[in-house]
C-alpha cells in the first residue's frame, strides 16, 4: 500500500481505467497525457514505477525513457499498441524495463507492477523499505507489526492497512470517502462511519491518551492525518461568544452522552439476550432431534451434519458435541474430534441444568445443551453452541459513534445552531436504536 505510480498515456479513458483499478490496490496514481509533461513529473516527483505509452503527443515514449535514466532508476513499463519484436527491443534498449502490448488484461499489468516493485524494493535498504518511524512508534511494513516503545500493539488488517496508509503519506490529510475507498475498497458496502470507528479502536490502541492523540490527529469538517499536530491560537478563544459556546456545550452535552450510554447499554443487554434466548431455542430443538436419532451412539445422519454445519454457519460460531466419556465425537470446525473437554459448563450440564454465558471481552456467547436418550431420559452427551457476538459488538459501535456526533457538529456550527444539532444528534441515537428494533422484530 502507499506505491506511488505515474502512469502516461494521450487517451484519457485509458488513463482512468487504469487509476481506478490501482487506486483499488492502494496504490497512488498520477497522471500524464504528453512527453513533457510525463518528463517534468519525473523529474519533480519520487514515483515507485512509471507506465510509459511510446506514442505521445510532444516527445515519445522513448525519448521520455531515455532521459528519464539520464537521472533516475525508476522502475519502466513501456505500454503500447505496438507489438513487434523491434518496437519491444528499442524500448529495453531506451531503458525500460518491461513492456507491455495493447489491448492488454488489467490484471495482468497490476501483476507486472507488482513484481517490479518488489524486485527493485530489495535493492532500497532494509531500513527504509520496511520501517516507518514517527515518535515512539514503530510501524514494520513488511511483518505487518506496530511497535509503541517496546510495546508491542495487535492491530486488525484494517485498522493496520489504515495506520500504514496515514504513515506513508504524513500530514495529508484524507477524508472519511477516501479511506474507505482505499482501504476497504470501492465496492464496499458500508458508510464513511465505519472509518470513525476503526479510527476510535486504533487510537485506543496506539495512543496514551485517545482524547488526545499524538499520531493520528483529526482536522474538523475534513478527515484524518498522521503528523504533528497542528495548533491554533487567536482572539476568538477569548471572545464572548465562544464563552457562550462553551457554556452551551457543556449544558447540552451531558444529557446527551447520558441518554445516549443508556440507550447504547440497553440495546447491548437486549441484543444479548435476544441472540442468547435464539441459539438455546434452537440448541433444544437440534438436541432432541439427535438424542431421538442415537447420533452419540454412532448413527450417521447427513441431514443431522447438515443442520450443524448451518446452524454454525448462520450464528457465526462453532458446535462441539460430547459424549458421557467427555470425548469431542463432532466439531464443526473439524479441530477437536477425539479430544477430551471437561469445563465447569460441561459438568454443570450433566448434572442437569443447561447454561449459558456471556463473555464480553471476546464478544461470544456460550450454550450447553444435553442430548438425552428419548426411552431412558438419561442424559448421553452434550451440545456445546459457542455464538459470536461481534455483529452486536459492531452495532454498539456505530450507535456510539451516533451519540457522539453532536461533539463534531458543535465544532462546526455557531452556538445559536447548537440546540438544533444537539436535538438532531439525540433523534438520530433514537432512531438507529429504533430502526434495529424494527428491522429484526426483536431488538
Amino acid at each position: 500500500m502507499g506505491n506511488k505510480i505515474l502512469v502516461v498515456d494521450d487517451e484519457k479513458l485509458i488513463v482512468k481505467g487504469i487509476r481506478f483499478s490501482l487506486e483499488q490496490d492502494g496504490m497512488e496514481v498520477t497522471a500524464a497525457y504528453d512527453g513533457e509533461e510525463a518528463l517534468a513529473l519525473a523529474k519533480s516527483g519520487e514515483f515507485d514505477l512509471i507506465l510509459l505509452d511510446v506514442m505521445l503527443p510532444k516527445l515519445t515514449g522513448f525519448e521520455v525513457c531515455q532521459q528519464v535514466r539520464e537521472f533516475s532508476d525508476v522502475p519502466i513499463i513501456m505500454l503500447t499498441a505496438k507489438g513487434d519484436d523491434i518496437d519491444k527491443i528499442m524500448g529495453l534498449e531506451y531503458g525500460a524495463d518491461d513492456y507491455v502490448t495493447k489491448p492488454f488484461n488489467i490484471l495482468e499489468v497490476k501483476a507486472r507492477i507488482k513484481a517490479i516493485i518488489r524486485r527493485t524494493k530489495k535493492d532500497r535498504p532494509e531500513e527504509q523499505k520496511n520501517l516507518i518511524v514517527k515518535g515512539e512508534m514503530k510501524l514494520d511494513c513488511e511483518s505487518r507489526r506496530v511497535f509503541i516503545g517496546e510495546r508491542e500493539v495487535n492491530l486488525t488488517a484494517k485498522e493496520f492497512d489504515m495506520l500504514e496508509l496515514l504513515a506513508l503519506n504524513q500530514n495529508k490529510v484524507y477524508s472519511r470517502e477516501k479511506l474507505l475507498n482505499l482501504v476497504w475498497g470501492y465496492d464496499y458496502p458500508g458508510d464513511a462511519r465505519t472509518v470513525d470507528v476503526h479510527i476510535r479502536r486504533l487510537r485506543e490502541k496506539i495512543e496514551s491518551h485517545p482524547s488526545d492523540p499524538k499520531y493520528v490527529h483529526t482536522k474538523w469538517g475534513v478527515g484524518y492525518y498522521l503528523g504533528d499536530k497542528i495548533y491554533f491560537r487567536g482572539k476568538f478563544f477569548k471572545s464572548l461568544r465562544f464563552r457562550i459556546m462553551l457554556l452551551l456545550i457543556v449544558i447540552g452535552i451531558i444529557p446527551c452522552i447520558v441518554v445516549g450510554q443508556g440507550i447504547i447499554s440497553n440495546y447491548e443487554k437486549r441484543a444479548v439476550s435476544v441472540r442468547t434466548a435464539e441459539i438455546q431455542n434452537q440448541s433444544t430443538m437440534l438436541g432432541s432431534r439427535l438424542g431421538k436419532a442415537g447420533y452419540l451412539k454412532g448413527v450417521p445422519s447427513e441431514t443431522l451434519d447438515a443442520e450443524l454445519a448451518q446452524l454454525a454457519d448462520i450464528y457465526s460460531g462453532r458446535i462441539l458435541l460430547i459424549d458421557d466419556e467427555f470425548q469431542v465425537v463432532k466439531d464443526t470446525y473439524d479441530m477437536e474430534e477425539g479430544k477430551t473437554i471437561i469445563s465447569e459448563a460441561v459438568m454443570e450440564c450433566y448434572g442437569g441444568n443447561n447454561t449459558s454465558e456471556y463473555d464480553s471481552k471476546n464478544h461470544y456467547i456460550e450454550v450447553t445443551q444435553a442430548i438425552q436418550d428419548p426411552n431412558s431420559g438419561q442424559t448421553e452427551g452434550i451440545m456445546l453452541v459457542s455464538v459470536s457476538t461481534d455483529s452486536v459488538v459492531d452495532s454498539v459501535d456505530v450507535l456510539h459513534s451516533k451519540a457522539v456526533a453532536v461533539g463534531d457538529c458543535c465544532r462546526s456550527c455557531d452556538h445559536y445552531h447548537f440546540l438544533f444539532c444537539f436535538r438532531a444528534s439525540c433523534a438520530a441515537v433514537w432512531k438507529n436504536y429504533t430502526g434495529n428494533r424494527s428491522r429484526d422484530g426483536r431488538v
